[in-house]
């Protein structure tokens, strides 16, 4: 978990829509983006707005799947948690380490130091998107 090799552990509906098996490579891309200029809309979300990129590719050892129930009562939450559980991925601690790293190095050469006191905690979460050939069209418009 703390060697600094770019593997994946995916759930089985991940997998299964994404066409992924035990030895494919998903190319995973972090993004920062200029927030100076967000506007709240889709169209926020193009490559003018993007300060620094860096991708990866990461071979997936290993699919699993939830035996979490989920029933809190409420359909939308128990809805939200169960995408968030089959939309996990699962990588080494020195991967989330080293896009940390990447993250601090692009806010100070950007000047980008107005997110939150220096002295601030810092949370991040990654947002990724998969590029597929017959879906190409529908991630564009």
């Amino acid at each position: 978990m703390n060697n600094l090799t770019y593997v994946t552990i995916i759930s089985e509906d991940f997998a299964r829509i994404n066409d992924l098996h035990v030895g494919s490579i998903l190319t995973l891309e972090n993004l920062i983006w200029d927030m100076a200029n967000y506007d709240f809309c889709d169209s926020f979300y193009r490559e003018e707005n993007v300060l620094a990129s860096r991708s990866h590719d990461f071979e997936v050892i290993g699919i699993f799947k939830s035996s979490i129930e989920i029933y809190v009562v409420d359909r939308w939450i128990d809805a939200g948690i169960a995408d968030e559980l089959t939309n996990s991925i699962y990588v080494p601690n020195a991967v989330i380490g080293a896009q940390t790293i990447f993250i601090t190095e692009q806010i100070r050469q950007h000047n980008l130091d107005t997110y939150a006191p220096p002295d601030a905690p810092q949370f991040w979460e990654n947002i990724y998107v998969l590029h597929c050939e017959h879906n190409a069209s529908a991630l564009h418009s």
